[in-house]
């Protein structure tokens, strides 16, 4: 019931209410930045938005000012602003590779898979990818977590940009892999499938980071609820193990997890180590 309880702030439009101060431009501008960011100012974001020249009075201004409407909550060592005033985007991720270079075309062979399941029978065709985090540590000059870390980025950027994805409308049928959709690949046949689904990747992001923070506590798992609240995302109710629409991506909450990791929201993660989500992706209890 606690994921029903949620629907209604989180799975409607949020509408930015604003400052519950007399904010400046500047203010407003810091408020944006911070969007990419996950709405959520630690060492991180305060390093980022250092070499992006923001003002250093102003931010902290900013971050006094939201707190003192209730805007913003200090959770643990980072402070997280509200939905009324801040909007959670994509964060901007930068890859050393392009799924389309030939390095990567060279590990994502065309390959057509067929098995049976539950008396169907399931098609996969297309580029996917293999043994991809080899090359980016091969890159990194065998350095695992630096390799790790390029390869998250990597995949986070071509899920964002769309030529990479991780697709299958059945949760209990785990993808062959990555899909590639760039260069000669883009024409395979499940791409009318495919594609619908890559625009909640962008317009969904924020709400869903938004409703894991609030249904996660630090240091637990990330709630369960993650598959769910990424198929009431693309409208999927009910019984999402039966028979879903074909556009829909019951691995969506998977492509969104994969973009926070390489926005590192998640403590402790490299090469061996998964990691452990942080906030926005969690919250401290009261």
């Amino acid at each position: 019931m606690r994921l029903a309880i949620l629907a209604a702030s989180f799975f409607t439009t949020p509408v930015l209410a604003g400052p519950d101060w007399d904010a400046t431009s500047e203010q407003l501008a810091v408020l944006e930045f911070l969007g990419g960011q996950g709405c959520t100012l630690g060492d991180d974001s305060f390093a980022a938005a250092m070499a992006n020249e923001l003002d250093l009075e102003i931010l902290k201004l900013t971050s006094l000012s939201a707190q003192a409407t209730g805007q913003a909550a200090a959770q643990g060592n980072y402070l997280v602003f509200d939905a009324s005033i801040c909007t959670i985007e994509l964060p901007d991720i930068q890859t050393t590779l392009a799924v389309g270079s030939p390095e990567i075309r060279a590990i994502a062979p065309y390959i057509r898979d067929e098995y049976e399941y539950a008396g169907e029978t399931t098609v996969n065709e297309g580029c996917f990818l293999t043994d991809a985090v080899d090359v980016f540590t091969v890159r990194a000059s065998g350095d695992l977590d630096r390799g790790t870390a390029d390869y998250l980025d990597f995949l986070a950027a071509g899920i964002i940009s769309g030529e990479l994805r991780f697709f299958s409308p059945n949760p209990l049928a785990t993808p062959l892999g990555f899909q590639s959709f760039a260069g000669d690949c883009a024409n395979a046949p499940n791409m009318p499938t495919v594609t619908p689904s890559h625009d909640f990747i962008a317009s969904h992001f924020g709400r869903y980071v938004r409703a894991i923070g609030e249904m996660s506590e630090c240091g637990e798992p990330v709630s369960a609820s993650a598959l769910s609240i990424a198929a009431e995302f693309q409208g999927q109710s009910g019984d999402i193990f039966g028979d879903p629409d074909p556009t829909f991506n019951a691995w969506l909450f998977f492509e969104y997890e994969l973009i926070t990791m390489a926005a590192g929201w998640h403590e402790g993660l490299s090469g061996s180590e998964r990691g452990s989500p942080r906030p926005p992706l969690c919250h401290y209890p009261n």
